[in-house]
């Protein structure tokens, strides 16, 4: 059955969904970004002596919660990045994808370095891991004021660019939680008119179609190096769309993505990630916002019978603490982590593909 086939075999048993209070949610998420705006951001070591710093991620969220530009933080946490080394694969992508949305054209210098680095340092099986060492230096905006107001679409940069790899991979193989976040700063790259190799691609969507495991599912490794759970699923359905979509295949038809839509389907729920072993305090919000990225990306307003952001929206503003912020306790990044994943849910921040009739809103 094609994606369009099983979803209309699904949507005839859906549940009725949780009338969802749209001023609740813009009360939450703008208490949530209150919160963000009054804490100070390191990050949380990885080994190696690096540091996984929180500044990209913090600002992509700011972003999308609507914070005025001018913020005195928003713009010191933006300078602070555009003159760091380039050298985390989650860091990375999150800089691409706030600096394509934010202004393509002035940040389009340091867009080619973000997408040269996640060319670059893309592994031998298609993975990406932490990341190595910062690509070669392009020029990078000393400094960029970004204006306020009407925060409108901005426009594409006229120059185009098209990438080469600089020699070849010396990493055998990664992880899938890098892996997807590295195809988001990917499609983020091309949105700025930068493009990798094909082949870049191409590994992409190899990687994903071959290591499915067998119930349709995705686990943090290879197939059968572990059972299928719900944030890696998610995310490898979306890494699965965005690589077929640039490579101009066709992807609502794929085994692969139908396979991973019905395993969502048949394993939904918004009150923990999907069948882990860890209960719902195991990257729970991380989980959330993989589902809303498979989500908008494929353009469903339900997996099954279940509208998943309803259901998740309704989870999230009964979960978010007095403060403002969200917290699943134990896993990397605290309460800041939790509270950006959080806010890009309830914002739906995902930009709908070309031509992707998308029931979510927006």
């Amino acid at each position: 059955m094609g994606f369009i086939s099983v979803l209309f075999a699904l949507l005839a048993q859906e549940k009725p969904s949780v009338p969802i209070d749209q001023k609740k949610v813009d009360a939450a998420v703008e208490k949530g970004a209150a919160w963000l705006l009054r804490q100070e951001y390191s990050g949380w070591d990885y080994g190696e002596g690096r540091t996984c710093r929180y500044d990209d991620f913090v600002l992509y969220t700011l972003l999308h919660a609507g914070v005025d530009r001018k913020n005195p933080l928003f713009q010191k946490l933006l300078q602070n990045i555009l003159g760091c080394k380039l050298e985390v694969t989650y860091c990375v992508a999150f800089q691409a994808m706030l600096l394509s949305e934010l202004d393509p054209t002035a940040f389009q210098p340091r867009i080619l370095q973000c997408a040269q680095f996640l060319i670059d340092t893309q592994c031998a099986n298609g993975q990406w891991n932490y990341g190595r060492a910062a690509p070669r230096d392009a020029p990078t905006p000393a400094r960029c004021d970004v204006p306020t107001g009407a925060q409108t679409k901005p426009k594409k940069p006229s120059k185009v660019y098209h990438l080469r790899r600089n020699g070849k991979s010396t990493l055998p193989s990664g992880d899938n939680s890098n892996s997807q976040y590295a195809a988001l700063g990917l499609r983020a790259c091309m949105e700025a008119n930068v493009f990798p190799p094909p082949e870049t691609l191409r590994q992409v969507r190899r990687w994903w179609i071959e290591e499915q495991n067998r119930d349709g599912g995705w686990c943090y490794g290879s197939q059968g190096s572990g059972e299928s759970y719900g944030s890696m699923t998610a995310g490898a359905i979306a890494g699965l769309i965005l690589a077929k979509h640039f490579l101009g295949e066709e992807w609502k038809s794929d085994p692969s993505v139908n396979r991973g839509m019905r395993w969502l389907a048949a394993n939904f729920t918004v009150k923990e990630n999907a069948r882990v072993k860890g209960g719902n305090a195991w990257f729970y919000y991380y989980y959330l916002y993989g589902l809303e990225r498979v989500g908008v990306s494929s353009g469903a307003g339900r997996f099954g019978a279940h509208d998943w952001y309803a259901a998740g929206a309704t989870e999230l503003l009964q979960a978010q603490r007095g403060d403002g912020s969200w917290y699943e306790g134990g896993t990397y990044g605290g309460a800041v982590k939790d509270t950006c994943f959080a806010i890009l849910f309830l914002r739906r921040a995902t930009i709908p593909l070309p031509n992707v009739a998308s029931s979510s809103k927006r």
